[in-house]
């Protein structure tokens, strides 16, 4: 990817749950700031999301972020950001996918076996292309 390319990607906050939203008059709290990094992508639906556990560890540790491009295709060995429609998101790897389920692994969990899990409970899959280190990571003040 050329450098020259590198465009503000945003960090999305996957801690925040819409049930437990706090109201401001009827709204939900206004942003005052949003976290981002300049990174080089095709993908326009990118975006960043913070890295809260090892599981992942040593590829990604906590208090890194992850790209994840939406639009990118994804493989067995990829890394992908899965969300099932229970709410649950985790970064794992795909081990494999046929048209009935999905297998997931952690890379920090060796003795533990691959997570099967039905396509009918995935609310989505995206493809992880890389860490982005705390030092990209930038604040951009709204107010």
């Amino acid at each position: 990817m050329d450098a020259s390319k590198a465009r503000p990607v945003f960090v999305v906050d996957t801690s925040r749950s819409l049930e437990n939203e706090e109201q401001y008059a009827g709204d939900s709290k206004p942003v005052s700031s949003v976290k981002y990094a300049s990174i080089a992508t095709d993908d326009p639906g990118a975006f960043l999301i913070p890295v809260t556990d090892a599981t992942m560890s040593p590829r990604y540790r906590p208090g890194e972020h992850v790209l994840v491009e939406p639009g990118e295709k994804y493989e067995a060995g990829d890394d992908v950001y899965v969300q099932l429609r229970r709410g649950e998101r985790m970064i794992r790897e795909l081990m494999s996918l046929d048209g009935l389920a999905i297998e997931l692994a952690a890379h920090n969990c060796p003795g533990e076996p691959r997570v099967r899990i039905p396509l009918s409970d995935v609310q989505f899959i995206y493809y992880v292309s890389h860490a982005v280190p705390p030092r990209r990571i930038k604040t951009l003040s709204l107010g």
